[in-house]
Order: C-alpha cells, then sequence, then structure tokens
C-alpha cells in the first residue's frame, strides 16, 4: 500500500487511511528487521494496537469493516508466531496483502485515488 493523492470529498477516510498506510509500512519494515518469530510477533501486536487507536467515528461502515479484517488478520498472524506456527504464519503473510488490496479498493470506492507501486 502507498500513500495516496486524492481530491476526495470525505478527508477523514483520507487521514484514516493514510495513518494505515503509515503503520503498515513501518510495520512491514520492522517485521522484517527481527530474527525471532517472538520479536515478529510484538512487531504485529504493536501494528494491532495502533490500528485499534485509529478514531474511525464517522466513517463509512465498509470501510471500517475493512479495516476490521486487516486488524482481525494481525491478531491471528500474531498468535501464529506467539506458537511458533511459522507455516500458518507464511499463510497470514499472504492474506495480508490480500486484506490490504481491499482496503484500499474500499477506500477507492469512497474516491480515493491509491498510488500502487
Amino acid at each position: 500500500m502507498t500513500l495516496i493523492s486524492t481530491a476526495c470529498s470525505s478527508q477523514r477516510i483520507v487521514g484514516v487511511h493514510n495513518k494505515i498506510v503509515l503503520i503498515e509500512s513501518e510495520t512491514i519494515n520492522a517485521y522484517n528487521d527481527q530474527s525471532t518469530a517472538y520479536a515478529q510477533a510484538e512487531i504485529i501486536r504493536s501494528a494491532v494496537r495502533k490500528l485499534e487507536r485509529l478514531d474511525t467515528n464517522d466513517l463509512p461502515q465498509d470501510y471500517k469493516n475493512a479495516i476490521l479484517d486487516v486488524k482481525d488478520l494481525w491478531d491471528d498472524w500474531q498468535r501464529a508466531l506467539d506458537r511458533l506456527n511459522i507455516e500458518k504464519a507464511d499463510t497470514l503473510v499472504d492474506l495480508h496483502v490480500v486484506r490490504v488490496e481491499n482496503l484500499n479498493k474500499v477506500a477507492e470506492s469512497h474516491g480515493l485515488i491509491i498510488r500502487r507501486p
């Protein structure tokens, strides 16, 4: 996911989406820097807490649901790492890309323009 550029009428979605982009980017960079599953789990746990602190009031329900889908996946990913279930964690890493893309598509349905690499 990359930062967005838009002239969207819903500045609330823009602000929240940019925060999520930053959380995800920082999380993935920190995750890749870790050498143990436990350290990676802590990085994901921290990202979940950041997502939980986002103010999602006044956002469209489908966008809130897409955020929740990402958060729920990150919760599962963190638990898999804590349990050293690397096979499941690897599957969740792949699914993470799908959930984030869904979040982007929902954002686009509300007028945001998402720049992808």
